[in-house]
């Protein structure tokens, strides 16, 4: 089996990611004294993360940890011991209960088959269908032709 560590910098942005296996790293302190001799970086700051959790879920029915899977670009959070992917939007604020990024506008109840994107400039959920164009309005829930 192998185990998951994410390499931080001085900022806690993952920067790199690696995998050990469980005969070099029977724990993490183990796993992170190896890929600091590894790669000859002694003052270098690794967490370990599970691949399989996202959304504080563990993918595969066991236990999440840390909240999410580490992903390039994405950060620690030391004071809630979690890792965050990056910030999709800048208008998405984070969700402390599943550790994701919420919108400012809840995803559509119906796509109707809709390819949905969001839209930062109106802070609005939007869907194509053909040539089509769509909003979604929260207040009716129902979507509004462009």
């Amino acid at each position: 089996m192998k185990k998951y560590f994410a390499k931080l910098d001085e900022n806690n942005l993952v920067v790199a990611l690696d995998m050990v296996m469980d005969a070099d790293a029977p724990n993490e302190e183990a796993g992170i004294s190896f890929l600091k001799d590894f790669y000859k970086e002694p003052n270098s700051i690794w967490k370990q993360y599970d691949k399989h959790t996202v959304r504080n879920e563990q993918r595969k029915g066991g236990t999440p940890f840390r909240g999410n899977a580490a992903t390039l670009g994405g950060s620690w959070d030391p004071e809630n011991n979690v890792f965050w992917s990056r910030q999709p939007h800048n208008s998405w604020t984070k969700n402390m209960s599943n550790y994701d990024w919420e919108p400012p506008v809840a995803f559509p109840e119906n796509l109707d088959g809709k390819r949905l994107l969001w839209n930062e400039e109106l802070t609005r959920w939007e869907g194509l269908s053909g040539a089509d164009e769509f909003y979604w309005d929260p207040n009716t829930s129902s979507w509004v032709a462009i």
